[in-house]
């Protein structure tokens, strides 16, 4: 195998693949990019089992052939070289001689048999939507899924039609806090309700970045326990989490008449600075709302107390709710500008936060003592 390309076209290339390499697995191969040099391209393999993705490289190909090389290694090497053109040769017992400009690398690798095979997932349901949607959706959801993985189904988004298949919401919740962002779509979506794991979901941003493009189009094909998506040449697949996502109806409170509204950012600031003083692990602190003012309290018994108040929009019955103040900031962080709104019942009921301007956004954080 020999082929030449760009150093930066490869690093580019590399970088969106040497995520899905597993660095721990007690299989030396799941930590490894499979090249596959032929015709006048490269493709680029990488898998953990669960989650696996192909790239392809527009490369001129000296000599067909392949080999798996150390995912993080080769990425670290390859975004380090001078621009220019880069060689990668085969030459001896899976070794490969990495030549750019006044540098020269061998990187030791395994023989492609050793890679395992990344299985084709056949398409059953398929939808394509727009990127910068399912990015804004993405960030609006991922921050509260479980890290436990002892409640499994709680470990990605839960991705559901909207009635009528007028578009698609994503529900994701760890038992203390929920999100819910939903869309209305131009395109038909048809879908069964599906539970997409984080890493999978971590992956695709990677392959959006940081702004999608206005025109770009991410697809989604569904089969009973996997799920691909396609952006432009790259395919990315995962196997779906089985089992049955809670009844995250049950959690959004029917009523809650005590409205607050405030500005975002004065409320963010506020319990940015007064959780300085709250508990190390709980980050508790107390919101006490009565008569168009909101203070935020906290209260530590190894480094003091702070309290701080913001002018609001309420007329309601004072209430006094403990919170943990990271899960409020979390939510308050995916509304962009202007008010939020904040529904609350009574200080033992979960509070409601989305913003002020749109409906499209649902936060849910369970109240604590504090």
């Amino acid at each position: 195998m020999k082929f030449i390309t760009s150093a930066n076209t490869l690093a580019d290339h590399l970088y969106r693949v040497q995520g899905v390499a597993s660095a721990k697995s007690t299989m030396p191969a799941l930590s490894h990019v499979l090249l596959r040099a032929d015709g006048q391209q490269l493709k680029l393999s990488a898998t953990d089992l669960d989650l696996a993705i192909e790239d392809f490289v527009p490369v001129k190909v000296e000599q067909a052939g392949s080999v798996a090389l150390p995912a993080k290694s080769l990425f670290e090497v390859v975004k380090t070289l001078p621009p220019g053109d880069v060689s990668l040769t085969l030459v001896d017992n899976q070794r490969v001689e990495i030549k750019a400009p006044k540098a020269t690398f061998k990187l030791v690798g395994v023989s492609a048999g050793e890679f395992p095979a990344i299985p084709q997932v056949p398409d059953t349901q398929s939808i394509e939507l727009p990127a910068r949607e399912i990015a804004r959706m993405i960030d609006g959801t991922i921050f509260c899924v479980s890290t436990d993985d002892a409640r499994y189904n709680l470990t990605g988004v839960y991705w559901e039609a909207l009635q009528g298949g007028k578009g698609l919401r994503f529900v994701a919740t760890d038992g203390h806090r929920l999100a819910l962002m939903e869309r209305a779509f131009d395109q038909h979506v048809t879908m069964k309700p599906v539970i997409v794991p984080k890493k999978a979901l971590i992956e695709l941003k990677r392959l959006l970045g940081a702004t999608p493009a206005e025109e770009q189009r991410v697809r989604c094909a569904f089969s009973d326990n996997h799920v691909v998506f396609g952006v432009g040449d790259v395919k990315l697949s995962s196997r779906l989490i089985e089992g049955q996502f809670p009844d995250y109806e049950q959690v959004i409170p029917k009523s809650a008449p005590n409205v607050v509204k405030a500005s975002r950012a004065e409320l963010s600031d506020a319990l940015k600075r007064v959780s300085i003083m709250s508990p190390d692990k709980s980050f508790g602190i107390r919101l006490h709302v009565e008569n168009d003012r909101v203070r935020v309290e906290s209260q530590n018994p190894l480094l003091g107390e702070a309290s701080q108040e913001i002018d609001v929009e309420y007329q309601g019955p004072a209430i006094t709710i403990g919170f943990n103040a990271h899960y409020l900031l979390e939510v308050l962080s995916q509304i962009s500008e202007g008010g939020v709104r904040i529904e609350l019942a009574d200080h033992i009921s979960p509070a409601l936060v989305r913003p002020i301007e749109s409906r499209d956004l649902l936060g849910v954080v369970m109240p604590m003592r504090v």
